[in-house]
């Protein structure tokens, strides 16, 4: 048997925590901060939507006296993200996909030895067309600022929409007051920071020296702000970077949004937004080499995003290298045929190298 793994499961060996409870499983079983519990003969499982909760949950299992990592290794406590594994690599746990009915696919984890097959475990009232595994879709918060507008808060579930396709997502959380009052403070700054941006065009191209004043004030002031989270964040940390950089990119201070953007990434690593800003900052200071390796990332996280391949074929035409650069920005055409910025790349392809 095996136990199901939906977004961040924490998962216990059930003869470990048998070993180390004076009292009993139920015990433990009536510890679990919310529904997602699920154990088979040998593992139990919880799940949660966020690392700090995971976290915070493999701290109170010490209560417990159970162990997450003994030299490095999982020992009586691992975790598994449903979309890529194991989080540390475990030699007691098995990691896969399993079809339990034609068509529905899970994650699930199974302990090593233990005869596999049969039903997967899941919490009481788990139906698959309304679960995770069916409808799964994972935002970090560099990107919902740009993708998702907030509908409510209530009970520790916060519900969002995606403003592309107007898909409503949620996301819950033990901490969840805390986070995502950090993490409004965050998306307001970028929000605005992005709507400035705008405005900020619209006063060069007018020529609108007090608009343009205006907006330089209001971006100061965002850029304090923003520095000030960075410094005190404790759940969106990547977030605050991305959002400090933000500021400084539309200050037109791109070698100060580069050290923010690569803060963002160093904690969350394959961002798209992130990426594209990195590129466009580097290539703002004349280094289309050191962007090159972002773009070509940034297409390799979401190769289904026409702006992603947008950007790199920018990335190749600054480094002269017209084939891949007309490979690219086709391929991005391909993938949105409507794409403003990239018919305009496309239809000045030819100018990019003869004016050089």
């Amino acid at each position: 048997m095996a136990v199901l793994v939906e977004g961040i499961s924490v998962i216990v060996k059930k003869n470990s925590l048998a070993n180390c409870l004076s009292t009993r499983i139920d015990d433990f079983v009536k510890s679990v901060p919310n529904q997602t519990l699920c154990m088979d003969d040998d593992l139990i499982r919880v799940g949660f939507m966020s690392p700090h909760d995971v976290e915070d949950n493999i701290g109170n299992l010490d209560t417990f006296g159970l162990v997450y990592l003994d030299n490095q290794r999982p020992f009586d406590i691992a975790v598994a993200d449903q979309m890529t594994g194991l989080a540390v690599a475990c030699d007691w746990l098995d990691f896969r996909r399993v079809e339990i009915q034609k068509g529905q696919f899970v994650s699930a984890c199974s302990l090593v030895g233990a005869a596999y097959g049969g039903p997967v475990a899941v919490p009481d009232g788990w139906v698959y067309e309304r679960s995770l595994s069916c409808k799964y879709q994972r935002f970090e918060p560099e990107d919902a600022a740009k993708n998702l507008e907030l509908v409510r808060r209530e009970s520790g579930v916060t519900t969002f929409r995606d403003k592309e396709t107007g898909k409503i997502l949620y996301s819950g959380s033990p901490t969840a007051s805390a986070a995502h009052e950090e993490f409004e403070a965050i998306q307001a700054i970028a929000t605005r920071t992005l709507e400035l941006d705008q405005l900020a065009d619209k006063a060069r191209s007018a020529n609108d020296e007090k608009l343009g004043a205006s907006v330089y004030g209001e971006l100061m002031e965002l850029s304090s702000s923003a520095e000030k989270l960075c410094l005190r964040a404790k759940f969106c940390c990547g977030f605050a970077h991305f959002a400090h950089g933000l500021v400084r990119r539309v200050l037109k201070r791109p070698q100060d949004a580069e050290v923010q953007f690569r803060k963002s990434l160093s904690y969350s690593p394959n961002v798209i937004n992130t990426l594209l800003e990195l590129t466009r900052c580097l290539s703002e200071q004349n280094r289309p080499a050191d962007a090159e390796e972002f773009a070509r990332r940034a297409v390799e996280v979401e190769p289904s995003s026409a702006a992603a391949w947008g950007n790199l074929a920018m990335n190749l035409i600054e480094l002269r290298r017209r084939e891949e650069a007309r490979k690219a920005i086709d391929k991005a055409i391909s993938l949105d045929p409507q794409d403003k910025i990239n018919r305009y790349i496309l239809e000045h392809f030819d100018g990019y190298f003869d004016k050089r």
